[in-house]
């Protein structure tokens, strides 16, 4: 007869043989375990070397390029702003020129040679007949017989400058070479090519205060009882005391270079301050120093190599073309500085030093107190 056991001590035997089989289980696990954590250990030196070696190749070059990157765009930033520096100092030290520019035995630029010179005529003549010229003329063939009025007297100057208008424009609050969306409110332009800036004395004995006004063309603004003042719209800088300074200054180039110098390593609001000491109104120093800090900022390698080689500011005749650091300006920051300033030198048929196409300066002879109609 088999020996008969007892219940309790099946279970228990049942629950040591289950007790030892996990216990197996969990030791061989571990074992397994600690056999793949130290088998990167148990590699030889070598091994281990050529392991060490695979990860620098993979990992130090990237590394290296990334600095490399940060490296020489640092230098880039650096050598930049050392030849803008170089060329505001430089520039700065120029004295004014104090005699208007020729070009050849002319005044002015006959504008086939300035559009043959050109590096693309249809450009010229598109940008000329929307920017600077009386649309109603033709471009000139020669040089025009009568170079435009300059010798207006210190007396003069200051009469003008001594009147007030009534409704200047406003200082921007926004700088419209850098914000697409800065404007005037109402917009200034919307009259097109032929428009012009127009003033209306409050009265015609004394002529100490105005109001400024745009008309689409020249006809318009005198049947309405105006005296035009500038080609283009009104702007910032259409005042008569704005005008006055480009009679005084022959060579605001000059001028404004070292006012741009102010603003460009020193502040905006010093550059302010230096263009409001020459005369202009706060409004035009405004569009002035954004004017001269956009040229710094976009021109200002050309502007030094131009520097450096002593290029004037026209080149021989006939095309007198113009030197590399003032096309730029002209390219860069010139069209958005007739559109917020409204009144400019070429606008106001005034000479400069520096020699431009015939027909961009407009015929007009200024008076310190014409007969004009009052605005209601």
């Amino acid at each position: 007869m088999g020996v008969e056991v007892s219940r309790e001590e099946a279970i228990a035997k049942l629950r040591e043989s289950g007790g030892g089989g996990d216990k197996e289980i969990a030791t061989k696990r571990k074992s397994k375990s600690q056999s793949s954590a130290t088998g990167s250990s148990s590699k030889s030196p070598q091994a281990q070397a050529q392991q060490q070696a695979k990860k620098g190749l993979m990992g130090t070059p990237r590394l290296s390029w990334c600095r490399l990157f940060w490296c020489c765009s640092c230098l880039a930033v650096v050598v930049g702003a050392i030849v803008v520096t170089l060329y505001v100092l430089d520039e700065s030290d120029d004295d004014p020129k104090t005699t208007p520019a020729q070009c050849g035995s002319c005044h002015c630029i006959v504008d086939e040679y300035y559009s043959d010179n050109s590096t693309n005529a249809t450009e010229f003549l598109e940008t000329a007949n929307n920017q600077t010229l009386n649309s109603s003329s033709s471009l000139s063939s020669s040089c025009p017989a009568n170079a435009p009025f300059t010798n207006y007297s210190q007396d003069f100057i200051a009469a003008l400058r001594a009147q007030t208008a009534r409704n200047p424009y406003p200082l921007l609050d926004c700088d419209p070479y850098t914000d697409a969306l800065c404007q005037y409110s109402p917009s200034n332009t919307e009259l097109g090519p032929d428009a012009v800036c127009g003033l209306h004395y409050d009265d015609t004995v004394n002529c100490s205060t105005y109001q400024l006004k745009s008309y689409v063309n020249r006809d318009t603004a005198e049947a309405a009882g105006a005296f035009v003042t500038h080609k283009g719209e009104c702007g910032a800088c259409s005042t008569t005391q704005d005008l006055s300074v480009y009679m005084e200054s022959l060579d605001l180039t000059t001028l404004g270079t070292r006012c741009g110098t102010k603003a460009t390593l020193g502040s905006y609001k010093q550059g302010v301050q230096c263009f409001e000491s020459l005369g202009f109104t706060s409004p035009c120093a405004d569009i002035w120093t954004d004017n001269a800090r956009n040229t710094a900022q976009q021109c200002g390698a050309l502007c030094a190599a131009s520097d450096l080689i002593d290029e004037p500011a026209n080149g021989p005749a006939p095309t007198c073309r113009l030197s590399d650091c003032l096309q730029c300006d002209e390219s860069k920051s010139g069209p958005i500085f007739k559109q917020f300033a409204g009144r400019t030198r070429r606008r106001s048929g005034l000479l400069s030093a520096i020699a431009r196409p015939c027909s961009s300066l407009y015929p007009i002879q200024h008076q310190v107190c014409p007969k004009t109609t009052p605005l209601l």
